[in-house]
């Protein structure tokens, strides 16, 4: 789902919608003929890093670890039973991080930016997590599925880092930045 979403949400950012309109980015980068202001495009950015890791943790990587209500179900792990998966969780956690800090941008600037300028401590607060959810990935022996099984703590170690991320993001990082972030901008419909 996250892998088919990320597709899609790059394919609207960067081809060419329609005739006489530019790519969804120019909407973020002032070139598209109707872009968006910078706080409308920040809180669009922020509410998907909302749903991106509400995925990730709360859908994902809590059912395949028995965590909800349902009980385990391994066929919802990250990237299913592929000898990837791991790799791919990463590199979903990298695009986020790489989404905060800006690595893309033109300008060299994210969201860490305006976040800093509102609250060091809440900056700093994410970068940490972004390191120690990267840190407890590559902790994780093995091909994912096979350590849900076998080695449930450094996948759990994994959930309870993107668990603390998710937790930032959604209240202080929303509230410095005054992001409204509703139902239909955590179910995933947003981004079709």
């Amino acid at each position: 789902v996250i892998e088919d979403e990320t597709a899609a949400v790059l394919g609207e950012w960067t081809v060419k919608r329609d005739e006489g309109k530019g790519s969804y980015s120019g909407y973020f980068t002032g070139r598209a003929s109707a872009s968006l202001i910078t706080k409308q495009a920040v809180a669009d950015l922020v509410r998907t890093q909302v749903f991106l890791l509400r995925t990730i943790v709360d859908m994902r990587l809590a059912s395949a670890l028995g965590r909800r209500e349902s009980g385990q179900d391994l066929s919802e792990s990250p990237g299913g039973e592929g000898q990837n998966a791991l790799a791919d969780l990463r590199n979903q956690v990298l695009g986020i991080r790489d989404m905060y800090e800006g690595h893309d941008s033109e300008e060299g600037q994210g969201i860490s930016d305006i976040v800093r300028g509102r609250s060091e401590e809440t900056d700093e607060a994410m970068l940490d997590h972004f390191k120690a959810t990267l840190a407890a990935i590559d902790a994780v022996e093995g091909p994912l599925i096979e350590a849900i099984v076998e080695r449930p703590e450094q996948v759990r170690a994994v959930y309870d880092r993107l668990d603390e991320l998710q937790v930032t993001l959604n209240t202080e990082v929303v509230s410095h930045l005054a992001v409204a972030v509703g139902f239909s901008d955590t179910d995933g419909d947003s981004l079709r």
